[in-house]
């Protein structure tokens, strides 16, 4: 490995740690809601339409895992979970773009993943 690469590297790693910390949340519930926990569930659902600037993920709340309503959790950038209706079409672009975001960043991963292993070899492998 030259030493041109450890900057890359670094800055690779930075990327994925940031995303994986952004995302960890969503893996925090998934493993709640397997385990058999208590589910935090909404009760009722805002109807004002939230900016997707603030957002940063989501939830998918369902009557089938034992809550009393279906609606989507939106994640602010400040960590705030506000609930809303599944059926608005708002909500529904929200999380389209959400989906569409975090597949643009994944993919972009990739990409970089393989600039470095043609840079600096194979040092990572997923």
């Amino acid at each position: 490995m030259t030493s041109r690469c450890i900057p890359a590297i670094f800055l690779w790693i930075c990327v994925l740690f940031s995303f994986c910390m952004g995302k960890l949340h969503l893996l925090c519930y998934y493993i709640m809601t397997q385990a058999g926990l208590a589910n935090d569930c909404c009760l009722s659902v805002g109807k004002k339409e939230i900016a997707f600037s603030f957002l940063t993920g989501y939830e998918i709340q369902d009557i089938a895992k034992g809550c009393a309503i279906n609606a989507v959790v939106l994640i602010t950038r400040k960590g705030l979970k506000l609930c809303v209706a599944a059926t608005d079409e708002w909500v529904k672009k929200v999380v389209a773009r959400i989906d569409k975001e975090t597949e643009r960043f994944l993919q972009s991963i990739r990409t970089y993943t393989l600039i470095l292993d043609r840079q600096c070899g194979k040092f990572m492998q997923f």
